[in-house]
């Protein structure tokens, strides 16, 4: 289906004003379809014109333009409106269909006791799939909506809701909204109510969650509390919504990890952990929270104009999420998190041949803006903001950021207008630090020169290179610091302005064991270490006591293995030496997670992998014999353990649940993380995961049967996954990425090499019934990036190449085609040792 494009937003917004939406749906009429009437009142500023509605509906039944039947010819799902008169009415009786791909009005069906659950996700262009709109963000409208249900079910939305009777709930009106933020939650949810400021809070969940969502509601409700006091605070203005309820649905569209509709936030409702929860994941989780709250006023309330400025939106919640809860709860190092999980990502999606600007990228269409829906906008957009604040002064940028709210309230605006209200509160012209930051791509790399002598410091310089590709002046405020047996020896905060800076003061200081340049991780760089640094990191990294440091040396070493400048077997030995001592739940859970996902199953050559699978399982038995057992460290570790470990004799215990560490007894969730283990290693068959399944008939032990059955190095294994995702199954898009997730993994790349070739042609097949985030995710997670060969390289630049190829699959092809450039390159300047490692 065509996407809309920039030039019909532009003059359907030029000819009309939308004043109200009235939206009636029939949700009991079985599990298929069911009915939509909506009603638009708008305004025409050149009567006689037309236009169109967007609507995607299974059959409409009835168009009224100002009482008069309209001819319901779709054409790429909208209906023309001819002859417009300056006050308009327009009603559309149409019958939808129910998704199963995360979007439009999902319904799902609980496997635990087959309740039904509904949740609706209108983002980027699907809210025609469940009710006709004028569907752009800058014809933004108060919706009134109606729902009939069945008995049982509760309904609830961007609006307070009131229970007309049995079968009939009325959401109340709500401020002007973009069609994209409208969303429904309905059916047979379970609450948790509170209230904080006057303003009515709620957290939702399937019925089958209900004790974990009352055990876990208490430290959701205190993030929710701190972070809206800290918000009011920032922006200066009141949370400007009537409610503020948080809905954990089942099924949002794999990759989306929540949506931030005014009033009714929807969350993956993984986020109500039904395992044993390190602190990793509660700030995880808490960050999720802060993020779609900050969008409230920045987003919701004053929203891009076009896709073009989607950073506008992610951008800033992002950073501001970190902001907030660093400042405001108690997770004081949510930086660290950022700079450990978030970061990382960025600095990925930046090396990509599918790179942009973090603003002021073009959108031509709505589709394409899809592309742009990555961590480029999210954390490298999150950090030029951090540099911003730091170029600007906290209280100017401030300053500047309640500026623009104030201008723009309920309103729309664009980059300009964000530049133009920074400017004002600060005095600076920003256009070159604009172009330099948010409009050229590419990630600078800062390298120090460092002479010594007789163990003192001669010189040392800071050198900026932009890439070759991308060259821009950009400044960059940060600090260096050294480092020595645990103490810091010097340190400097600088803003570096040209190619190259000599920091004079360190001249004839004692040289530390260690130098780090941006040590507090306050810009966006690939930082490159001197030889003496790299060399002694195995040592010094555990005894560095900043864990912001200990972050920013990660994010470097992870670069330098993607530019085939550090050996993934010297991140190796750093994080078997540094992660038996490491204290920072978010540093110690990453790492040991990257060390082997990353550095070890993707790096290395098969032949080298169990060697070092082992030694990080030895980490974590070493944990798991010092750390307290009730503790989120023993967590982290028996989790380290149960992906690395070829014991299966140990393993098969766990399954069995015993001699598992404390926490972790009757831990499902665990159980399952060691089973996809043992049927990696080929020690579980099929009826074993089956007979594992019926004793846990959870989604969450749905999604990990698939996702062991899929692992399995066998042929027959192989094949059964292969249909699931792609022939005619059923499956959900969260199903689907379960079995996609774990396809590639195998000891023998010849077993999986003749799906690579089929993979292209199949996604294009799917690409033609699953769209958006799902067809993305999917694409991303299905991917052959495990099958390091020429050939797989060759067959992706093929696919790029083909101009029939949808813009998401490109975007995807384009990425993972630098992802595996980046593997191959590392393998050819770190081949193959020559005997494998006993």
């Amino acid at each position: 289906m065509p996407s809309l494009t920039l030039q019909e937003a532009q003059r359907r917004a030029s000819l009309i004003t939308v004043s109200a939406y009235d939206v009636r749906l029939d949700l009991d009429q079985g599990t298929e379809t069911f009915g939509s009437t909506t009603t638009v009142t708008f305004t025409c500023r050149e009567p006689g014109a037309e236009t169109f509605i967007d609507v995607s509906p299974v059959q409409i039944e009835s168009v009224l333009l100002n009482g008069e039947p309209v001819e319901a010819a779709l054409e790429n799902n909208r209906v023309v409106l001819a002859d417009l008169a300056a006050e308009n009415e327009v009603v559309v009786r149409a019958t939808m269909r129910y998704s199963r791909d995360g979007s439009g009005l999902h319904r799902a069906v609980d496997p635990a006791d087959d309740k039904v659950y509904l949740q609706a996700l209108s983002a980027p262009a699907d809210a025609p799939r469940w009710f006709a709109c004028f569907d752009q963000p800058d014809l933004k409208a108060p919706f009134d909506i109606e729902v009939a249900v069945p008995q049982a079910w509760v309904a609830y939305g961007n609006g307070a809701a009131e229970r007309v009777d049995e079968t009939h709930w009325r959401l109340a009106t709500t401020p002007p909204l973009a069609p994209y933020y409208v969303t429904l939650v309905a059916g047979e949810y379970v609450s948790v109510t509170d209230e904080h400021d006057g303003i009515p809070l709620a957290l939702h969940t399937r019925a089958s969650l209900e004790r974990q969502l009352r055990e876990q509601a208490p430290e959701m409700l205190e993030i929710t509390k701190e972070c809206l006091d800290y918000y009011r605070d920032a922006y200066e203005i009141e949370y400007p919504y009537g409610q503020y309820h948080q809905a954990f649905v089942p099924e949002l569209p794999p990759g989306v990890g929540a949506m931030e509709n005014p009033g009714c936030v929807t969350f993956r409702d993984q986020y109500v952990f039904v395992g044993s929860i390190s602190e990793a994941q509660r700030l995880e989780r808490a960050n999720v929270i802060a993020h779609e709250m900050a969008h409230m006023w920045f987003g919701d309330m004053v929203t891009m104009r076009w896709w073009d400025d989607l950073w506008l939106n992610e951008s800033f919640a992002e950073y501001m999420a970190y902001r907030a809860l660093s400042e405001a709860t108690r997770f004081t190092d949510a930086w660290v998190n950022f700079g450990a999980a978030r970061k990382s990502t960025g600095y990925t999606n930046d090396r990509s041949p599918a790179t942009h600007p973090i603003a002021g990228m073009p959108a031509p269409d709505v589709s394409s803006a899809l592309q742009n829906c990555d961590m480029i906008s999210y954390a490298k957009g999150a950090s030029a903001l951090r540099q911003l604040a730091a170029y600007l002064g906290d209280d100017a940028f401030l300053a500047g950021v309640r500026t623009y709210l104030r201008d723009h309230v309920w309103g729309n605006a664009t980059l300009s207008d964000f530049l133009r209200a920074m400017a004002s509160a600060s005095g600076r012209d920003l256009s070159t630090w604009s172009r330099a930051w948010l409009q050229t791509a590419g990630t600078d790399t800062l390298r120090l020169d460092v002479a010594a002598q007789d163990g003192a410091l001669t010189e040392v310089t800071l050198r900026r290179t932009p890439p070759s590709d991308f060259p821009a002046e950009r400044p960059h405020v940060l600090d260096l610091t050294g480092f020595t047996d645990g103490e810091v020896v010097l340190s400097e905060q600088v803003e570096l302005k040209q190619p190259e800076q000599r920091i004079s003061s360190f001249a004839g200081a004692t040289a530390p064991a260690v130098l780090i340049p941006n040590a507090a991780d306050l810009t966006f760089a690939a930082v490159v270490y001197d030889e003496a640094t790299t060399a002694a990191l195995p040592e010094q990294l555990p005894l560095i006591p900043d864990a912001l440091a200990r972050s920013a040396v990660w994010a470097a070493l992870d670069n330098g293995v993607a530019r085939a400048q550090v050996d993934p077997r010297t991140a190796l030995e750093i994080a078997v030496s540094s992660l038996p001592s490491e204290q920072n739940a978010s540093i110690l859970e990453l790492v040991a997670r990257r060390a082997g996902e990353l550095y070890c199953d993707l790096y290395l050559p098969e032949a080298e992998r169990a060697h070092w699978s082992d030694r990080l399982a030895d980490v974590g038995h070493g944990l798991l014999a010092t750390a307290d057992p009730a503790g989120t460290t023993a967590l982290t570790a028996a989790r380290l353990v149960a992906r690395s470990s070829s014991d299966t004799a140990l393993l098969r215990r766990w399954l069995a649940d015993e001699d598992r560490p404390e926490q972790l007894r009757g831990d499902t969730e665990f159980g399952w993380a060691v089973a996809v283990r043992l049927a990696r290693l080929d020690e579980l068959d099929a009826a074993e995961i089956d007979r594992l399944a019926e004793q846990d008939n959870t989604v969450s032990g749905h999604l990990s049967a698939l996702s062991a059955k899929a692992v399995r190095p066998t042929a027959e294994a192989k094949e059964w996954a292969w249909d699931q995702v792609f022939g005619e199954s059923d499956l959900s898009a969260e199903e689907r990425d379960a079995v996609a997730g774990t396809f590639w993994v195998t000891p023998e790349p010849a077993l999986v090499q003749p799906y690579v070739e089929r993979y292209f042609g199949a996604m294009k097949d799917l690409s033609r019934t699953i769209t958006g985030f799902s067809l993305m995710s999917l694409a991303y997670v299905a991917y052959p990036l495990a099958v390091v060969e020429p050939l797989t390289l060759k067959r992706t630049r093929a696919a790029v190449a083909n101009t029939d190829l949808p813009a998401v699959l490109g975007k995807v092809y384009t990425d993972m085609s630098g992802r595996l450039t980046e593997v191959l390159a590392s393998r050819e300047a770190f081949p193959a040792l020559s005997g494998v490692p006993a």
